[in-house]
């Protein structure tokens, strides 16, 4: 099977123009309409609407513009498969939607949305920060600063609280 038969059977494409404090969400279908359009603030609620919102959907490509951060860890963890944009290809999707320069997030967000479900197959996803090899030194720095799953946890609500 070529790469794009492997792409064809994601019902839609999502992408996230990332903020501060809020992001635009817009996810397309096959045919390049927009089935969601909402944003979500940064925050521990902001996160579970996203999940709610896009379960239906299942894991799907998501295209955002950077490689790391918040936004991009809670991408992974709501099991989406994560294709980061450099800045100069998100700016090129982004002058094919709007040759004017206007800059706006949902129309970001539409335009990486469109250009993953149409070139996307190309790219590359992240893939999540797994340990294989315990005796690593990244894994074992992980044990040292979380050494029970309660720990963990709570650095996980004191950070998205």
């Amino acid at each position: 099977m070529n790469e794009s038969e492997q792409w064809q059977p994601y019902r839609a494409f999502g992408a996230l123009d990332w903020a501060r404090e809020k992001h635009s969400v817009v996810l397309v279908n096959q045919a390049g309409k927009v089935i969601e359009d909402f944003e979500i603030e940064h925050s521990a609620l902001g996160w579970k609407k996203f999940r709610e919102k896009l379960q239906p959907y299942g894991s799907i490509p998501f295209a955002i513009e950077t490689s790391q951060g918040a936004a991009v860890e809670q991408l992974l963890e709501a099991g989406m498969i994560v294709y980061p944009l450099n800045p100069k290809s998100a700016q090129a999707y982004r002058e094919r939607k709007a040759p004017s320069g206007v800059k706006d997030d949902r129309l970001d967000a539409w335009s990486f949305a469109d250009a993953l479900r149409v070139v996307g197959q190309d790219w590359k996803a992240l893939r999540p920060e797994a340990f294989e090899d315990w005796t690593s030194v990244s894994a074992w720095e992980f044990l040292q600063r979380f050494p029970t799953p309660e720990s963990l946890a709570q650095a996980w609500c004191s950070r998205w609280n």
